[in-house]
């Protein structure tokens, strides 16, 4: 047993350092470069706005600050009143800044809901980059500049996400998920393959393509059509190290799972299009790691000794120093907690197994059942 367990916790340490690597490889090419400049009125930044986040009003506020310049379109459902007028509110605030404040209808049956509002404010943009930024997530002016830079030369460019540490055990495991693998899930797959999908918190685009928005309005997953439509058209992606800061309240464990089990269904919809090598790729790197975990603990509780024990710690130490060298790395803040990031681990495949079970989801203020990204169905 002995034996099975040096094998066991070999193969995960291996397997997260060369991901650690060709991570830490991806960013600091991304620090040679000389450090763009975001210039007055180069962004229209687009939110598509719902209330019932307790933050909401910081969130936004706080990118006024950081994208200080820029020009704003804020979507609002027409009958969401707490998020119009947080909006209005936050207009008359701040007179110097150009906000502009769009009531949407309700989304037709069948079309992403987010899209649909990006859509209907796609007439708005006059600036030559959008940013679709969702309105829980606050960007830097530093990673503003480089995901203009990069959508210069690509179709185009998103960044990392990096969550805040909230209040309570459900936030913080959900913050410890993000965190622990947003930079090696997105950066070290980069040496191998082209960026299958974007990151859909954060994206840039060059003003002409928002056309584009039109043909993926039927599909749920906005941020996997996006890409995966650029790719088909022989378009560049550009995955960069640039980060962006989420702040999401999540009010217990209910609300914890629904959020991991729409992302888990996301991803499988993702693995379900790409062709059997990338499929075998991302597997491997990100599949097999909770189960090396899972079977390393495993061995360890069904033989503990001296020796079991010690090697079990020994990988966790290892693997908690891998883990904050790359956060300090990728977003030079220490973000790592020992315990929940390993809870957090540990609970990947109990997610895997509800997202192959249950493809009822809720998503903005609405319950989908999901048979594919282009083929969902909207419940009450």
């Amino acid at each position: 047993m002995m034996t099975a367990c040096v094998i066991c916790a070999s193969a995960y340490l291996l397997l997260l350092m060369a991901k650690a690597s060709a991570t830490c490889f991806q960013a600091r090419k991304e620090e040679q470069e000389d450090a763009p400049v975001l210039r007055p009125g180069d962004l229209t930044v687009g939110q598509a706005i719902l209330s019932g986040d307790a933050g909401l009003q910081e969130m936004l506020e706080s990118n006024l600050e950081s994208l200080h310049g820029q020009n704003f379109l804020w979507l609002c459902d027409e009958d969401d009143d707490e998020a119009l007028g947080i909006a209005k509110e936050l207009r008359a605030r701040h007179p110097e800044e150009r906000i502009t404040v769009v009531s949407c209808p309700p989304c037709p049956a069948g079309l992403n809901p987010k899209v649909f509002k990006l859509i209907h404010g796609s007439s708005r943009v006059y600036t030559p980059f959008l940013l679709v930024l969702d309105d829980d997530t606050h960007l830097p002016s530093r990673s503003a500049a480089m995901l203009v830079h990069q959508a210069r030369t690509h179709d185009i460019a998103t960044g990392l996400p990096q969550y805040r540490n909230g209040s309570g055990l459900p936030s913080s495991l959900l913050a410890q998920f993000v965190n622990n693998n947003s930079a090696l899930t997105y950066l070290s797959l980069l040496p191998m393959i082209e960026p299958v999908s974007i990151n859909g918190m954060c994206y840039v685009m060059r003003a002409e393509k928002v056309g584009v928005f039109q043909e993926i309005s039927g599909h749920l997953t906005d941020d996997l059509a996006l890409a995966t439509l650029i790719r088909r058209r022989g378009g560049s992606i550009h995955q960069s190290s640039a980060r962006q800061m989420l702040a999401t309240q999540v009010h217990g464990m209910r609300h914890y799972r629904r959020m991991m089990h729409r992302w888990y269904v996301f991803a499988m919809l993702l693995l379900k299009e790409q062709p059997i090598g990338i499929k075998l790729i991302i597997i491997l790197l990100h599949g097999s790691h909770p189960l090396l975990l899972w079977g390393l603990v495993a061995m360890v509780a069904a033989t503990p000794s001296m020796l079991t024990v010690g090697l079990l710690m020994g990988t966790l130490v290892l693997r908690a120093g891998m883990l904050i060298l790359i956060q300090r790395r990728v977003f030079h803040d220490g973000m790592h907690l020992p315990w929940i990031s390993l809870a957090s681990e540990l609970l990947q495949p109990f997610h895997l197994i509800h997202a192959m079970m249950d493809r009822n989801i809720q998503w903005r203020g609405r319950r989908y059942r999901v048979h594919a990204s282009d083929r969902f169905e909207a419940h009450d």
